[in-house]
């Protein structure tokens, strides 16, 4: 029950991440104002991508170490 609640969680949160990633980086790109924020905000998409695979690592170690995983 646990596991499955937490893996609902965690597909929840890779699914409303990749939605947030997608909708910033399409924004950016129509952002009419100063440059600049469009551009950090599409740096901000990539270290988010980057970024991704550590928290789902840390998420494995944190399940393995309550003894879930």
């Amino acid at each position: 029950g646990v596991l499955l609640a937490l893996v609902i969680v965690l597909v929840s949160f890779v699914y409303a991440v990749f939605f947030q990633i997608q909708g910033l980086w399409r924004a950016a790109k129509k952002y009419q104002g100063s440059r600049i924020w469009a551009i950090l905000a599409q740096i901000v998409v990539v270290v988010t991508i980057i970024g991704i695979p550590f928290a789902l690592i840390q998420w494995l170690r944190l399940l393995k170490m309550a003894g879930i995983f």
